[in-house]
């Protein structure tokens, strides 16, 4: 099943994600498994430079994947951005509820 979505718009250094950070910790006090998607416009980079992984994207690989016992992160190549739906889809069905910082122009409700 699809969790629903709200988006937190506002302009850059207007407090985006202070809101958020303070509405998670409540939402997920009220027994709520919460996601969230960060959309960024730019070029952007999660990895630090130097360590395995950037190296292994150094190299040419189109996806890689850092795995441990207490989290996953992974890092793919695309030719587009990707819409709300389709990452909600893929990575956060079993949330009850996610939260998107960004998507001024998206489909979804927004704050």
């Amino acid at each position: 099943m699809i969790p629903p979505v709200v988006s937190f718009i506002a302009r850059p250094n207007h407090g985006k994600t202070t809101v958020i950070e303070k509405l998670i910790p409540e939402l997920v006090e009220r027994g709520l498994k919460i996601g969230t998607i960060k959309h960024h416009v730019h070029h952007f980079e999660m990895d630090k430079p130097g360590k395995d992984t950037w190296r292994h994207k150094q190299a040419g690989a189109h996806t890689v994947a850092l795995s441990s016992p207490t989290g996953v992160g992974v890092i793919c190549d695309v030719t587009s951005d990707s819409s709300i739906e389709e990452l909600v889809a893929r990575y956060f069905s079993g949330m009850d509820l996610v939260i998107t910082e960004g998507y001024k122009t998206g489909p979804m409700p927004k704050i």
